[in-house]
């Protein structure tokens, strides 16, 4: 699979170019879902740690791990 994933301006794009091309002339193709190229674009507002992102392609599924940076982490506050 082809994913590109590139983060830019706090923008986090995925896009897919798609499967190369079968020729339909030497066998017979089918698919139910037919994979098609896309992209979307994801604002990432400040809260993430953009050089700690990962992704991984298994089993059908796109995985992206997007860590937060330690300030965008809840905290807990004592009450006296």
């Amino acid at each position: 699979m082809a994913f590109q994933i590139s983060v830019t301006d706090e923008v986090l794009r995925v896009r897919f170019d798609g499967p190369p091309t079968i020729s339909t002339t030497d066998r017979q193709v089918h698919q139910e879902h037919p994979i098609e190229p896309f992209e979307r674009k994801f604002m990432l507002n400040g809260h993430v740690e953009t050089a700690l992102i990962t992704a991984q392609y298994r089993e059908g599924v796109l995985e992206i791990n997007l860590p937060k940076k330690a300030e965008a982490v809840g905290q807990d506050i004592p009450v006296a």
